[in-house]
Order: C-alpha cells, then sequence, then structure tokens
C-alpha cells in the first residue's frame, strides 16, 4: 500500500486533435455515484439480497492552467471518443515515496476515461487571488471498456508544467466600468445528461441540454446600484463592444506580466446585467454589492468570447 497525491490531467479525446498536458492542477476527483437496492418482502425486517441498479462515473478537476483549458476544452465542452491513436482523458495519481517526497520511475497509477464529455463548470477570481477554472467529466460505456479503467505501474507524463498564475485586472460591463471589484464568478452554465438503456447499470449515451452562462462579480462600491453610470432596477445591456473582463498574468519574480505582452487573458460578453444584492454587510465591515449577467448567444458570437494571448490596454 502507498499514498498518492494529484499530479495532472491529460486529454487527447479524437484523432483531430494532440495530446494535451494540463497542470497546476488543485483539486482533482472521481465518484461513481452508485444506486445500490436492497428491499424487505413477505414481512422480513431485512431484505434477503441487494443489486447494484445504477452507476454514473464522473470526474472533476480544478487547475490555474486557464489558457490549456479554454483552448482545448473550451466554453461547449468536448467529446470523449478514444480509440487506438488517442486514449480519451486521463487523471494522474502521484505516489508519495516511503518516507520520503515523490516516487520515480513507472510507480504511479492513471484511471482514464475512454468516452464522454468534458465540460468547463465555472471560472473564478477573487480580489488579489490567482483565478480557477473547474472542469466536469461525464464517462460513459462504450460497449465494451469500463467507463474509468485504472491502471497502476505508471509513469507520469513528461513535460508538465506550472502553468503560471493570472488574476483579475479590469472589469466594464455594459459601458460601466467596475473598480473597487473583490470576487468575479463566471458560471459556464452547462446541463449534461447521460442515458441508457436495456439494463445496463452504465449510460451509453449523452447529450448537452443546454447551455446557459452567467457571471456573478462583487464589489464594495455601493454606488454600482445608481440611477445614472451605473446599474438600477432597469437593468443594463451589455453586448460584445461594451463588456471586458481582463486577466493579467503574474510575472514570476515580479507582479505582472508586461501589459504590452501577448500572454494575458480577455473576454468579450453578451447579456443582461442585473442588480443582485444592493448591500451585504456585518457589522464593522465593508458593505458589498453584487451583480449578475445572464449571458447569450448573440446570433454570432459565443456567450464568451476568450482571447488567451492577449495584450492589456
Amino acid at each position: 500500500m502507498s499514498l498518492m497525491d494529484l499530479h495532472c490531467v491529460q486529454i487527447h479525446c479524437t484523432a483531430d486533435d494532440t495530446a494535451v498536458k494540463i497542470g497546476g492542477i488543485t483539486k482533482q476527483a472521481i465518484k461513481v455515484e452508485t444506486e445500490a437496492k436492497g428491499e424487505a418482502v413477505s414481512g422480513a425486517v431485512h431484505p434477503k439480497l441487494a443489486s447494484i441498479y445504477s452507476q454514473k462515473p464522473t470526474a472533476s478537476f480544478t487547475s490555474y492552467a486557464l489558457t490549456s483549458v479554454l483552448n482545448r476544452v473550451t466554453q461547449i465542452g468536448s467529446l470523449i471518443d478514444a480509440d487506438e491513436t488517442h486514449p480519451g482523458v486521463t487523471l494522474y495519481g502521484q505516489v508519495y515515496a516511503a518516507g520520503g517526497h515523490r516516487a520515480t520511475g513507472s510507480s504511479h497509477r492513471s484511471y482514464n476515461i475512454k468516452r464522454g464529455v468534458i465540460v468547463p463548470k465555472t471560472l473564478s477570481c477573487e480580489h488579489r487571488g490567482d483565478a480557477t477554472i473547474d472542469c466536469d467529466i461525464l464517462a460513459t460505456y462504450d460497449g465494451t471498456n469500463a467507463p474509468v479503467i485504472p491502471a497502476d505501474s505508471q509513469a507520469l507524463p513528461e513535460s508538465v508544467t506550472d502553468p503560471g498564475r493570472w488574476t483579475l485586472y479590469s472589469l466594464q460591463l455594459g459601458d460601466v466600468t467596475l473598480g473597487s471589484w473583490r470576487n468575479l464568478e463566471i458560471d459556464f452554465g452547462m446541463e449534461v445528461e447521460s442515458e441508457g438503456y436495456g439494463s445496463e447499470p452504465f449510460d451509453r449515451l449523452l447529450r448537452i441540454v443546454r447551455i446557459e452562462p452567467k457571471l456573478t462579480v462583487r464589489g464594495i462600491d455601493p454606488a454600482w446600484f445608481a440611477a445614472a453610470d451605473a446599474v438600477d432596477l432597469d437593468g443594463l445591456s451589455g453586448t460584445h463592444a461594451n463588456c471586458s473582463i481582463k486577466l493579467a498574468h503574474r510575472a514570476t519574480g515580479g507582479k505582472f506580466v508586461a501589459v504590452g505582452t501577448e500572454t494575458h487573458i480577455t473576454c468579450t460578453c453578451a447579456g443582461v446585467l442585473f442588480v443582485d444584492d444592493i448591500q451585504d454587510v456585518e457589522h464593522g465591515g465593508a458593505a458589498e454589492v453584487s451583480l449578475g449577467m445572464q449571458l447569450y448567444h448573440d446570433g454570432t458570437n459565443n456567450p464568451f468570447v476568450f482571447a488567451t494571448t492577449a495584450a492589456l490596454t
């Protein structure tokens, strides 16, 4: 027996793409969601049998690697359809060395998902914090392989690097420049369902039911809610022309990478901006106000348009 930590996620979903290694992982989980039943009958107190009726394996991870995830997974998700040339999505666990740091060589563990879908869940950032992105993976049955396949004695993928860090730099929504922000959360609004048939315990089919993204921003400027030059109860229209979210790339050994360097992340969006919390404060604290924005497809652009190699202006 050995103890294990997390390491990375490798995505190689279809024959049309190349393998992408997602580093900067801060959290990783795989769950089965088993439905098991045992029913007492004929006046008995205890059930006389118990069976597994269904299993819906899911995986998730959180990473600082915003550019890698946004470019590969995208805001609308990615199909996982593995064969001999592309193994799908593999989550790696890194084994601890006995009494030491991390084991070397082929002594680690992997969990492979050959069929399913990987989708972004949320992107969030707090004041002075580093932005992270959460992804969910729904695994299904391909008729041959189990939805999740464990393997021992594995070597870790090479050249997995720390991708860096990005933090919230500026916000403009609906022509309103929002200073004094404290928190931003983007909910990508992905609703994914899987279906099975023939009394198989695993689902074989999946579908993206809807994509209804929303963002929420919190700040400490009460004037975000105002009759003029801000947001009132009538809301405010936001378009890709007047909405901008900018994330600054942190510099190693300094503060931020130069604004003209194309390693920052920017995003535009379209939707309706509205007041959520007008005031939220405890005694002795700073009053917070929060705004929400329900996004939509404007007929040409996705609700979000990300640029992962952007300069800041």
